[in-house]
């Protein structure tokens, strides 16, 4: 007769990485990749803001300690998108493509709201950059 393995109270504790909840929790966060189309959405509404230099001119107005410029940009982007979302911005596409670039606008219905939402994104980054550097 063939024995059968003992049970786990008979066995010794198995050895566990101290890696594998880690990659638990990193891998049953919900993912949701950006499609191409709103990928697309987003790099026109980018290039919309960024147009004429506009920017650069916020960057350099803003002078964010730290930030890079293409990070800056992708923030604005993101903050621009979120007010699309919530309704204080409004995006102006033409229903077809046209060639006359004035055809496509992003209004700031809330010019307060946007400055208060830039001032706070900035200096949540300056003030995480700081405690980072406190830490080492």
């Amino acid at each position: 007769m063939t024995e059968q393995p003992s049970s786990s109270v008979d066995s010794p504790p198995e050895h566990r990485s101290t890696l594998a909840p880690w990659l638990l929790r990193l891998f049953q966060r919900d993912y949701h990749p950006e499609s191409e189309i709103q990928r697309k959405h987003r790099q026109m509404i980018e290039l919309i803001w960024t147009r004429s230099g506009m920017g650069e001119r916020y960057f350099v107005t803003l002078q964010p300690a730290g930030v890079s410029f293409g990070h800056f940009i992708r923030t604005v982007t993101d903050l621009i998108c979120r007010g699309a979302g919530e309704g204080w911005i409004t995006v102006r596409l033409p229903s077809a493509p046209v060639f006359d670039d004035d055809a496509y606008q992003i209004d700031i219905d809330d010019p307060e709201r946007f400055v208060a939402e830039l001032e706070a994104l900035f200096a949540t980054e300056a003030a995480s950059r700081e405690r980072r550097r406190n830490r080492a």
